[in-house]
């Protein structure tokens, strides 16, 4: 077994490093055509993604001696530290060096000392065949001078898995575990959307355990929600008594909100669940998108909650206001370009719009936006109120569809499919 095969998808990233390691293995072969090894490699990326245990694989299949720095204790030993592990690396050249979690080295935002003393580090071994790797989560928090050419040539950004990584991931984590028979791998990569590898890794082993302490034989799907939502989303999957009538409001609130992401992004909900708080005893929830939509989108979607709820009962509901505000920052942002641009024949940004005057003009402009994106979303949805239906109906029956279900009851009312 390769050292990259730890590595579960990602393989154009896998792809990189096996070339850096080809370059280790058969230096003749590239000094052959005058290519030399790249100066350094940086890995940045949310945490949890993976990014250390990449660096350990090429680490370990580069066979040479190894070296780890990490921040763990107080900025004058961790100095010393430093510099002993660069001086250890140098005198085993060839070797690799592993600056783990590098934007963690500073103490405060204010002190250089650690980043100066890093690039004096890395530059007294640049000519000792010492290859310096790099992990950070946050790449703001270093400095320019650190991140140049010649320090770091190959930088190298982890992103979430897509859907493809996301399936080979969930394989991987799921091995070894009771079989899930009533939950396909593509809707359960749905509901592990935009997970890290170890969200995905921790959401799976909450669901083991709700199983084996229920003495079930199988992970079921009821164990994979919950266990999502209380790991990943941090809201409790367990219900609370309700009247039925907060149960169908909160129903057709969130059927709205699925049903538009299906109009305006189709195949876009991964989920759409029904929740309960414990402390207010009231009924909520929320549809969980797979990507990213644009402006317009996204104002529907926030006041699809509201228009179907008005659309059903004929007034405003709980639930709403949040949403209301989301899509009047949105439309607020829009205002702002606008008129700072001149496209909307007033000044809604600079010095006027700090005025009493130039807000409330701004104000106006917004409510009139929210009105006339208001009246959109309810001509939509009424114009799809049976898919509206049927979709707060299995919710009030399931309290969680899964993507595959949406699917199967937006296709049947939507001209574009899925994509």
């Amino acid at each position: 077994m390769s050292a990259f095969d730890k590595i579960v998808g990602y393989d154009h990233i896998k792809a990189e490093l096996m070339q850096i390691s080809d370059m280790i293995h058969h230096p003749e072969v590239y000094a052959a055509l005058d290519a030399k090894l790249p100066q350094g490699l940086l890995l940045s990326g949310a945490p949890g993604l993976g990014k250390t245990l990449m660096a350990t694989a090429l680490m370990e299949d580069s066979g040479l001696p190894c070296f780890t720095v990490r921040r763990s204790q107080s900025e004058d030993d961790f100095l010393k530290q430093l510099a002993h592990t660069f001086d250890e690396a140098a005198e085993a050249a060839p070797s690799m060096l592993l600056l783990d979690d590098m934007d963690k080295f500073s103490s405060d935002e204010f002190s250089t000392a650690a980043f100066t003393a890093v690039q004096s580090c890395i530059d007294k071994v640049q000519e000792k065949q010492v290859f310096v790797i790099a992990t950070a989560n946050n790449v703001e928090e270093l400095p320019d001078s650190l991140l140049r050419c010649g320090r770091f040539d190959r930088q190298i950004k982890v992103q979430r898995p897509n859907c493809t990584d996301g399936e080979q991931i969930i394989r991987r984590y799921l091995s070894g575990k009771a079989p899930v028979p009533d939950i396909s791998l593509s809707d359960l990569t749905q509901l592990l959307s935009h997970s890290s590898c170890a969200q995905v890794e921790s959401a799976l082993n909450e669901a083991a355990v709700y199983a084996a302490y229920e003495r079930s034989g199988s992970i079921t799907r009821v164990h994979l929600i919950h266990a999502v939502l209380k790991t990943i989303h941090h809201v409790p999957p367990e219900v609370y008594p309700v009247s039925e009538e907060q149960r169908k409001k909160a129903a057709f609130h969130e059927a709205g909100h699925a049903a538009m992401l299906e109009l305006v992004a189709p195949g876009s909900t991964a989920f759409v669940t029904l929740l309960y708080s414990p402390t207010s005893g009231s009924c909520y929830g929320f549809a969980y998108r797979n990507r990213p939509l644009g402006r317009r989108a996204n104002i529907l979607t926030f006041l699809s909650g509201k228009a179907a709820y008005e659309l059903q009962f004929g007034r405003m509901g709980p639930g709403c206001n949040d949403d209301i505000t989301r899509a009047a920052k949105l439309i607020r942002e829009k205002a702002e370009e606008l008129g700072s641009s001149g496209m909307l024949g007033v000044n809604v940004s600079g010095r006027y719009a700090d005025s009493e005057a130039g807000l409330l003009e701004r104000e106006t402009i917004v409510r009139a936006e929210l009105e006339r994106y208001l009246f959109e979303a309810k001509e939509m949805l009424a114009s799809h109120r049976q898919m509206v239906q049927e979709l707060a109906e299995a919710l009030l029956e399931k309290q969680t569809l899964l993507y595959s279900e949406i699917q199967a009851i937006c296709g049947r009312y939507r001209d574009v499919p899925a994509a």
